[in-house]
């Protein structure tokens, strides 16, 4: 009797571990019957899949593969699953008509550690959605118009100090771009010609995130953040204690002097003054402070750089490209005179500009491969099997160089933006160049504006021309960028290799207009 009773009692007992494991069984089962998107097979490390084909950054890989296997690129390692996405409509099914689904970020042991998730970038639910409320409210279409004359004034201070120092006009604009972004996020206006404490903190925060956001093993393996830091390989403990500490001062510090300013009524009209006042108590308190801080502190660190990638292109494409920029001096002169500087209310009658503008933004995308995106639960896009984890990166790089959409797309062509009667243009750059669905730059449209302004501004004052060497034989600048050896789970940034060129003003008449302008500012 009592072998029976237990005889009873394991066959219950393995009825109720296979009742258990059946759904798993025949979840696992089910997985392994689903198609994963094509894919290089066989390439035992990440590195070496980009290294296949040298000297091309993984983005423009992923649009090769793309030529091969489709439009969805599949690629594991380490268990880590990777999904290209190289279409315009694909990101547009899975972004945002899927957005519930990949509007997550992949997880970084770097950014999480570093506390990086105080920058709306790395936010997450709740916290996420306010801190995109508040930037809205300030940075939406109609809403940034408010800030054109903060953006017109850098601008006039960059055209001054380029007339003084053309040959400086990369770090001319990574000033200027620094100040125009304290003066809207914060209120601060720079004083001093030398070095400012702020905008260096945006810089070195800007490296700092971009080596975090990198290529590191303990992203890899999270496990390695234990090891001690006298163990060889561990680098990336310094990374985590610079990342801390400025990320943590990029939040606090420009909020602390914002609060101190408002309460001896200096502060200037900005994103953070406007945010304060509106979430103050009775009893002085901030309701929501820790994320109006962060999402100040997102603007600051993230609106610059995009700036100065943009406008280093737009003159290196105007050194190659004297016809453009022929075109682009009679059309500003024809429309607003010449020896006049243009404002934004200008805008809607330049079409040649706005031509420059978005093949700028097309040609040498910043963010070639956007900002990524993760599959949260288990997805099946057109037969295909997305395992929830997997990283899903936009290739914007491939989009913007799709010759059914942009003919010859390696070329610098405003013209394409302005087809003939009858003919529809290609599909709006602004659509692909800001990311997609609940990923999209807060400050896309602010960011648009910046680069109107900056491009009709400095083509009304000045040629750019190509420099001479010491036999004055015209040197052509190579169209040679600075990338990321591999950031499959981050958002890679480019920025032009430095480049010699020749800027002279325009007109005796229009030097004069400038110092007007800054002056009568």
């Amino acid at each position: 009797m009592l072998l029976l009773i237990l005889d009873t009692a394991a066959l219950a007992c393995a009825l109720l571990c296979l009742k258990s494991w059946l759904p798993l069984l025949w979840s696992r089962n089910k997985r392994d019957r689903l198609v994963y998107p094509p894919g290089p097979k066989g390439l035992p490390l990440l590195m070496s899949i980009f290294s296949t084909v040298p000297d091309v950054g993984e983005w423009e890989k992923a649009r090769r593969w793309g030529q091969q296997y489709g439009d969805l690129v599949f690629v594991t390692y380490l268990g880590k699953s990777y999904l290209f996405v190289n279409s315009y409509d694909v990101a547009i099914e899975l972004f945002e008509k899927r957005g519930h689904n990949y509007s997550s970020r992949p997880h970084n042991t770097l950014i999480e550690l570093e506390a990086w998730d105080s920058i709306t970038t790395f936010m997450r639910g709740n916290e996420l959605r306010k801190s995109r409320q508040f930037l809205h409210r300030f940075l939406g279409r109609s809403a940034v118009s408010d800030f054109s004359t903060m953006q017109t004034r850098a601008i006039h201070q960059l055209l001054l100090r380029m007339l003084r120092e053309p040959d400086e006009f990369r770090n001319l604009i990574r000033r200027s771009a620094g100040e125009a972004i304290m003066m809207v996020a914060y209120g601060y206006q720079i004083v001093s010609e030398g070095a400012d404490p702020f905008v260096e903190l945006g810089d070195r925060g800007g490296r700092v995130l971009s080596d975090a956001e990198g290529f590191s093993i303990v992203n890899l393996m999270p496990w390695l953040r234990y090891l001690p830091k006298w163990f060889p390989g561990t680098d990336f403990h310094r990374l985590i204690k610079e990342g801390y500490e400025v990320s943590q001062a990029i939040m606090n510090k420009p909020f602390k002097m914002m609060q101190q300013r408002i309460h001896n009524g200096s502060a200037i009209p900005s994103i953070m003054s406007k945010l304060i006042e509106a979430n103050s108590t009775e009893d002085g308190s901030i309701v929501d402070e820790a994320i109006i801080a962060k999402s100040c502190g997102t603007a600051y660190i993230g609106g610059a750089d995009t700036t100065v990638s943009i406008l280093n292109t737009f003159i290196l494409a105007m050194v190659l490209h004297p016809d453009a920029q022929h075109r682009g001096h009679e059309e500003l002169d024809r429309v607003i005179g010449k020896n006049n500087l243009p404002t934004m209310e200008d805008k809607p009658n330049l079409p040649y500009i706005n031509a420059i503008c978005n093949e700028t933004l097309r040609w040498q995308p910043i963010l070639p491969m956007g900002v990524p995106h993760c599959a949260t639960e288990d997805d099946v896009y057109n037969g295909y099997f997305i395992p929830a984890g997997t990283a899903v990166i936009g290739n914007i790089w491939a989009m913007q160089r799709d010759p059914k959409v942009y003919l010859e797309p390696d070329k610098f062509i405003p013209e394409r933006w302005l087809p003939p009667d009858g003919q529809s243009p290609p599909l709006d750059v602004h659509k692909t160049a800001f990311g997609f669905g609940r990923r999209v730059c807060s400050g896309r449209f602010l960011a648009d504006n910046s680069i109107f302004l900056s491009i009709a501004s400095i083509l009304a004052a000045f040629r750019i021309e190509k420099a001479l060497d010491v036999n004055g034989v015209p040197i052509t600048p190579p169209v040679e960028y600075v990338e990321s050896f591999l950031r499959t789970t981050a958002h890679t940034r480019r920025h032009p290799k430095p480049f010699k060129c020749r800027i002279t003003p325009r007109s005796d008449k229009i030097e004069a207009m400038i110092h007007q302008a800054v002056e009568s500012a």
